[in-house]
């Protein structure tokens, strides 16, 4: 048996929890000694600790070692008031109940790299922990890609239709209705500076808006009647993203809430009807989808100054409430990628999927049934893919075509 003991080595010796012996360490009770950041054990004092509870011996105490938490700084007041123990092996930091709340496992000394959290991140969506990690770098592209569709489709509309006035409006010029704006300030804090160089906002999503603000009146006398917005939101989870450089989990119901909040109440003092795409980088929870689609209990959501659609960006679907009238005719204006775009994305999917999973290729139907997208956009990334260096397209007996990496 080894003369020198780490704190997990006694509690599993003495089948007990970590929190109690690291409880007899800081009180004194149990004998100890510090190497850097580890607490250490000697035998013989573990074993004269042990006689003394069986015989009744004196087991003098000195008062409790005060508790630092070991990410934010703050005082524990007491041992089981700590939320866990630095995980990095040897170490025995401990970390205060709030920080483990948010996740947190690793002292400041201790935190792994982005790079170290991604490489983890990407193991556990391999082994089925996690379903989907978006980088802060995807969810930029995701982002610019969605308010810059949006803004061109609106561009190219000529007149349309008033939802709820039956009203049709010619429009001239869309720029003079454009208004645009994001979470800059949002970024900023999570960052904890005063100032965002070019480089970060290349890289990091800032929950761009892009709206079209119409009020009544503004097209001639009274026209239109009443005032009508259409806007695009993109969504990120800024805080995440800036904090550990991925995300792992799609944008939950309580952030659509937030945000349907601030959007009513706008609508209310405009006085005009919003139709408002929500874009999630990271797609959307199932509660956020059941809570905006149709249902036959008639407990979808409703406003009558606003309908909303849900565009999940990280599988390319629209969601929205099928018996809401209201939206039909702006279904088109709010559909994702076209063929060169969706393209694309397989094409940087696949090359993506091949490189985090050291695969030395890709058949064509596994591309097809994981996206979710037809058979003859696949063989369109495929041929390109082909022209590339680096990939080759084949076609197996058994599998079928698929797409090859040839260095």
């Amino acid at each position: 048996m080894p003369d020198y003991l780490t704190i997990q080595d006694v509690a599993n010796e003495m089948g007990v929890e970590y929190k109690t012996v690291y409880r007899l360490v800081t009180s004194g009770k149990l004998p100890s000694f510090r190497v850097g950041r580890v607490y250490r054990i000697r035998r013989q004092d573990l074993d004269r600790y042990i006689e003394e509870q069986i015989y009744g011996g004196d087991v003098r105490a000195t008062p409790d070692e005060k508790l630092i938490c070991s990410v934010c700084g703050a005082t524990i007041p007491s041992v089981d008031l700590v939320g866990g123990f630095c995980q990095h092996p040897g170490c025995d930091e401990p970390i205060c109940a709030t920080c483990w709340g948010r996740g947190i496992r690793y002292c400041r000394a201790h935190q792994p790299s982005p790079e170290d959290k991604l490489a983890q991140a990407q193991a556990d969506m391999r082994s089925g922990k996690v379903d989907r990690v978006v980088t802060a770098l995807q969810a930029r592209q995701r982002e610019k890609a969605f308010i810059s569709r949006f803004e061109k489709r609106i561009m190219g509309i000529a007149a349309l239709q008033h939802p709820l006035t039956g009203e049709l409006l010619k429009i001239n010029n869309w720029e003079s209705f454009h208004e645009t704006g994001d979470e800059s300030t949002r970024l900023l804090r999570a960052l904890g500076v005063a100032f965002l160089e070019r480089s970060v906002l290349a890289v990091t999503p800032v929950n761009e808006r892009s709206r079209f603000v119409i009020k009544a009146g503004d097209l001639g006398r009274k026209h239109p009647k009443q005032g009508i917005v259409i806007d695009a939101q993109a969504i990120s989870d800024i805080e995440t993203l800036t904090k550990i450089g991925h995300v792992t989990t799609p944008t939950s119901l309580s952030e659509l809430m937030a945000y349907l909040d601030t959007l009513e109440k706008e609508a209310r003092e405009l006085d005009a009807f919003y139709v408002v795409s929500l874009g999630a980088t990271a797609g959307w929870s199932e509660e956020s989808v059941k809570y905006i689609s149709s249902s036959p209990k008639g407990d979808s959501y409703q406003h009558r100054l606003l309908a909303p659609l849900l565009v999940d960006l990280h599988h390319a679907r629209l969601h929205y409430n099928t018996l809401d009238k209201r939206l039909q005719g702006f279904i088109d204006l709010f559909r994702l990628a076209d063929e060169a775009e969706e393209v694309l994305r397989i094409k940087q999917w696949i090359e993506e999927t091949i490189a985090n999973d050291f695969r030395s290729g890709i058949t064509l139907q596994e591309v097809a049934d994981t996206l979710d997208v037809p058979i003859p956009l696949v063989l369109q990334a495929f041929q390109q893919l082909d022209q590339q260096t680096g990939f080759r397209q084949m076609s197996d007996k058994d599998v079928g075509p698929m797409l090859v990496v040839t260095d």
